[in-house]
Formats: structure tokens, sequence, C-alpha cells
């Protein structure tokens, strides 16, 4: 009997739901481990005082914890992943893993997009918990990711793994450092949840990070969306022409954050942040998509009353996942960030970026229907790796009892990488581009309505094949509660 998205959907949800208890376990697996190499180091602490700021960073304790979470992953694997015979590692594997070539593997895409920057996270966190600065806790995170790659696994070890938990582990363990220390500042139980390494460490050890010197402070608003997702177009490959849409209404629930003035003249990594997350859900289609910036540098060009142009380096994760896209986008740039008063009261805001695209995926059509859906759960790739160059841009236009219009579009350009393309369906190159045009009116002091239209298009090109156009266009009405 031939599954429907829906149902493929909640499959995929169980799956999710199985791997975050499992990371749960893990999370509490490690803290026990934490005690034990505070014990061990804590000739080179401070006296312990929970209330202190200490800002004396702990490298062997930072490096202790990060490889307790190897130790502990591959343990977790090997006991509940069928046997684990991937994670049986052995002296005699180790060798024969320093020596092997380094590859592109052939993972799900979630477990190398997601759990991996997940995981780089982890890292992150952990050396910023410890004290260390943001690039050194970067630092901290290839070591952990790179430490993985040669002892935790009996694989050949693998090159999209230690540049997508790295940088993408980066992005998201900054990003959550500092909204754990607002969650603390307003007293909020959900600071652990945010970031488990944060709350471990300082639950056990005391705080010890330079985490009050921070000049950002948070600005988060939420918003939920119902609306209805128009005719998705994509190629019909069985017959070589011709087109399959699938219609149908969707529920939308959507999270935009902003955290930190991009013209508040620090220069410090991430003193400014935004990200965006979205979900999608109907009978017949499912989607996450998650945008993100972090500034790095940011110096002045204008810096008036009336108008502001700051220059900035940016690190950028974005993915795009669901029932028939895959993308994702580890990327660092330069940007202009800017904004102008305007007569009557306007105001105009802009951010131009300019990007190059680390490494990126983009779902391969004609892989997904050879394997089938069940790709997405099993081993079997149905993506392409890519690299080359991006561009985000958003323009944004209020005014007091006019509301806001926004335009925020994505272009991502990817080359195939030679000797990663499937034989099957050898990859050339793409150009990807999302938009959506919005605007919402405010109806209360936190509350605001608006309208949004979207749309995602690819066109890619294959080596021996027909190209493929797909395009997938939404349009919503939502309700906006900021706070």
């Amino acid at each position: 009997m031939p599954t429907t998205p829906l149902a493929e959907m909640l499959k995929s949800s169980c799956l999710l739901m199985s791997q975050t208890n499992c990371f749960q376990i893990r999370i509490a697996l490690i803290l026990l481990l934490c005690a034990t190499i505070r014990g061990l180091a804590s000739a080179e602490d401070d006296p312990p005082n929970a209330a202190s700021i200490k800002t004396q960073p702990h490298y062997f304790i930072a490096a202790g914890e990060i490889l307790a979470n190897n130790a502990i992953v591959n343990l977790f694997d090997r006991l509940t992943e069928g046997g684990g015979s991937w994670a049986d590692v052995r002296p005699d594997s180790w060798m024969t893993t320093l020596a092997g070539p380094w590859h592109f593997d052939q993972d799900p895409w979630s477990t190398n997009e997601i759990q991996h920057p997940i995981e780089g996270a982890l890292y992150f966190t952990t050396g910023r918990s410890n004290g260390l600065g943001f690039w050194e806790s970067a630092g901290g995170t290839a070591f952990g990711a790179f430490m993985w790659k040669l002892f935790g696994e009996v694989d050949d070890p693998n090159i999209n793994d230690l540049v997508t938990t790295t940088m993408g582990g980066v992005v998201l363990g900054e990003m959550v450092h500092r909204l754990y220390f607002e969650a603390e500042r307003a007293g909020s139980p959900s600071r652990f949840f945010i970031s488990p390494m944060d709350a471990a460490n300082y639950s056990l050890f005391g705080r010890n990070t330079r985490a009050d010197g921070y000049s950002g402070a948070s600005r988060i608003s939420l918003s939920l969306e119902a609306g209805f997702v128009a005719p998705v177009v994509r190629p019909d490959l069985s017959s070589g022409t011709g087109q399959e849409g699938i219609p149908g209404s969707a529920g939308e629930f959507g999270e935009s954050l902003t955290y930190g003035d991009p013209f508040g003249g620090s220069s410090a990594p991430f003193d400014y942040f935004e990200q965006r997350f979205s979900l999608q859900l109907s009978p017949t289609f499912w989607g996450i998509a998650f945008f993100s910036t972090g500034t790095l540098i940011t110096l002045p060009l204008i810096d008036t009353l009336q108008a502001k142009l700051f220059v900035a380096s940016c690190l950028h994760y974005d993915f795009i996942y669901n029932s028939l896209i895959e993308l994702e986008a580890n990327a660092v740039g330069i940007s202009l960030l800017g904004e102008m008063a305007l007569s009557g009261g306007m105001r105009f805001s802009e951010e131009l970026h300019l990007d190059v695209i680390a490494l990126g995926t983009s779902e391969n059509t004609y892989l997904r229907e050879l394997n089938g859906i069940q790709s997405l759960f099993e081993e079997g790739r149905d993506y392409d790796w890519g690299a080359g160059a991006g561009a985000k841009i958003h323009l944004g236009l209020s005014g007091h009892g006019l509301g806001a219009l926004g335009l925020d579009c994505s272009v991502y350009e990817m080359q195939g990488i030679p000797g990663t393309t499937a034989a099957a369906a050898p990859f050339d190159w793409a150009v990807i581009d999302f938009i959506c045009l919005r605007y919402e009116h405010g109806v209360a002091p936190r509350l605001s309505i608006g309208s949004a239209y979207s749309q995602y298009q690819k066109v890619a090109f294959y080596s021996s094949l027909s190209p493929v156009d797909d395009c997938i266009q939404s349009l919503c009405i939502y309700a906006k509660l900021a706070f």
C-alpha cells in the first residue's frame, strides 16, 4: 500500500523524536563524565563559588569534555545502532582510519546537515562555558569533529562532516551560548534546554565564561501562520515530459529572532545575529526551513542620526528540508547593513550579503526517483555536494500607521565537487533562489497580522541528463506576536 506524504512526515517526526531522546540520554551521561573530569583537574581552578565570574580559560577541561562527548556517543551508538559495527573502534581500526583516504560519505541528509551541526554546537559551547573565546571555541569544535572522524568510527574519515560540524556548530553554538545568558538573566528555566553544556558547566563547576561582557541584547518575535500552499511543480521523470502538481492547504508556524544592534559600535563576533525558522504541515506537504546570519567584525561607513551603513564579515548556516527539497549551505562573506530615516516617519532598512559557499547540498531529483523516499531514512544519498557563491538580500520599509513591508531573497549558485557526484545522475551545477515578500500591520501593541508570498525555485543541470526546473509557491495569512 503506497504511503502518503503525511505518513512519511509522521515517520520522519518519529525518527527525529527518537534521535532527540537519544540526545538527551547522551547529555545526561556527559554531565556525569564532566564531574569526573572536574575532580581530576580541580588543582587548576579558582575556589568554587557559583556566583563568581571566573574568566580564566580551562583548556584541558574543555578538551576533556569534548573527548568525553565523543566517547559517550561512540559507546551509545555501539549499544543502540544494531550492534554498532561502524562504531566498533579498536586500535587496529584507528590505524586503518589514519591511513585511509578522506572522502564524502553517503549518510542521510538529516544526519549530515542537521545532526552534525548540533553536535558541533555541543563542542563549541563546551569551550565557551569553560572560558574560551569565540575563535578558541571554534578551534575546539574543529578538534572535536576531527577526533571523531579519526577515532569515533571505523569508516574512512569524511571531509563533509568536518566542514558542516565545524561551520554549522560555530553558528548554532554561539547563538545558543548567548541566548543561554539572556535566559539566565531573565531567570528562565529554559536555559538548560537552550544550551545544555552552558547549563551543565555552570551547575557543576560555577560560571566560567566571558559572557558578562557581551553588549548585545536579544529581541525576539514569534509568528503563528496559517495559509494555502499553491501547486508544487516538479518534472515527471517517468515520462521525461509533463509536470505534476501537489496543491493543498497547510498550517505554518514561524519564529524569527534578532540579537543585538548591528549599529551598536561593537565588533565582537556575534554581537549581532539573526535567525528565521518556519514549519509547514499539510496532508500533502511538510517542511522546515532555517536561515541564520552572525556578524564577525563590524565597521561603520556612515553613522549619523538619519542614516547608518556598516560593513561586516558574516557566517551563515541555512537549510530547507521538506517533502521535496534538501538544501543546505555553510557560507562566509561580506555584508552591508544599513537603515535610513525617511520623511513622514518612514524607515528603510537593508541587508546585502555576498557569500562564498564553502560546502552545500541540494537534492538530486533523479536520485530521489531511483532510490525512493526510503533514502531519507536509510543509507543511500539522494542529494549532491556543491560549492560556489551566494547572496542574501533583505529590504524593509515601515512607518507609523502604515505597517511594514519586507522582501527577503536568497540565491545559491553551486557547482558539483569532482569525485562526489553519483554515477547514476552526475550533477554539474545549479542555481537556487528563495524569495519571500510580506506585509504586516499592527493591531495591538505586540500583535500584528499580515500576509506573505514565498517561492522556491531550482534550475539544475546534469551530465547526460535533462535539466530540472522545480518551483514551490505558497501564500500565507498569519498573526505575529512580538516579545
